[in-house]
């Protein structure tokens, strides 16, 4: 056991700075390419970024779902959704007051909740005895569906958009669409690597803890398959690039419910677990809030005293899970 404790130990040690430098690499290429070709880059973030910082979310969730770990599933990508709002957007927040695009306000952050009260009502429904508590292969169409419409909207939005005026005023370097293509990808795929490798580390020590599964989801795995989004974001920040940061964790979460959900339940059905109504109660609230504070309070921005709330809903959040699971 201490072998296995000091390996997992080792193996988070090496992959966590590499994650960072990765993330790093990213942010260079992706302005790059956005500047390239005459698009926001927050276009970039919504759907490139978003999609392979998303990739260790997608890899846990189908391997969860072959084997039949289904409650592992859904918890990952609730937790990573949490996760994603709660602690790395206000991380981001405190490093440097976020300044939120209008059209992030007017669109992605009302659809980001849209879609969680979808999420809640397809899961929810079942309650009422349509089925057992079984999400089914029907429920992933559903889910599959809104996210083709949502990318047909993202589609037409690339070929609409006109050079920016926000890159054309930052030095940004600026090269080949192919070759930043393709560099956005490699890191991407070392992003997916590095989360990948991070959470075998952190799960050996959770399981060796004995901790059930359902709360390693929403936390050991929904931390650390949402890491590569704590780097993007955090280095975002530190470059002040606050709409990267947002697009980054809200095209995050849209990518998780709409995509890796919906392929997640055609393989296989997700029963209820006992944390569900939580994870659905905190993923629905931390959602709104963010709504709240973009459209009512200081307009169109995230300030440090947000950050502060919001990072505190969250600890007290891990800390009911702890006490449950340590308690009950």
């Amino acid at each position: 056991m201490e072998n296995n404790l000091i390996w997992a130990i080792v193996k988070l040690a090496i992959w966590i700075p590499l994650l960072i430098f990765s993330a790093d690499i990213l942010v260079k290429w992706a302005s790059s390419l956005a500047k390239k070709l005459g698009i926001s880059a927050l276009m970039i973030w919504l759907t490139i970024v978003a999609f392979g910082t998303s990739a260790p979310e997608l890899a846990i969730n189908i391997i969860a779902a072959f084997k039949g770990h289904t409650e592992l599933a859904l918890s990952n990508v609730l937790g990573s959704n949490i996760a994603n709002i709660l602690l790395i957007l206000w991380v981001a927040a405190i490093i440097y007051p976020i300044k939120i695009q209008s059209d992030l306000v007017r669109k992605e952050i009302p659809f980001n909740f849209i879609i969680t009260l979808i999420l809640a009502f397809l899961i929810l429904d079942k309650l009422a005895g349509y089925d057992q508590n079984i999400v089914t292969w029907l429920d992933a169409w559903v889910l599959l569906s809104i996210f083709w419409i949502y990318f047909m909207y993202l589609l037409y939005q690339f070929i609409k958009q006109k050079n920016s005026n926000h890159l054309q005023q930052t030095q940004i370097a600026s090269y080949s669409p192919l070759i930043s293509l393709v560099m956005i990808l490699w890191w991407a795929i070392w992003l997916a690597l590095g989360g990948e490798m991070i959470v075998q580390g952190a799960t050996s020590l959770a399981y060796l803890l004995k901790i059930p599964s359902e709360v390693i989801g929403a936390t050991v795995l929904a931390i650390g398959t949402s890491l590569p989004e704590l780097a993007v974001s955090i280095l975002a920040a530190l470059k002040k690039h606050s709409d990267i940061a947002v697009g980054n964790a809200i095209g995050s979460n849209i990518f998780n419910i709409l995509w890796i959900l919906g392929l997640t339940w055609l393989i296989n059905p997700l029963p209820w677990y006992p944390l569900i109504s939580i994870d659905l109660t905190i993923a629905g609230l931390a959602s709104l809030l963010l709504l709240a504070f973009a459209f009512w309070f200081e307009k169109y921005k995230i300030t440090r005293g947000e950050g502060i709330f919001m990072i505190a809903l969250y600890i007290a959040y891990l800390g009911f899970l702890t006490f449950k699971t340590l308690y009950f």
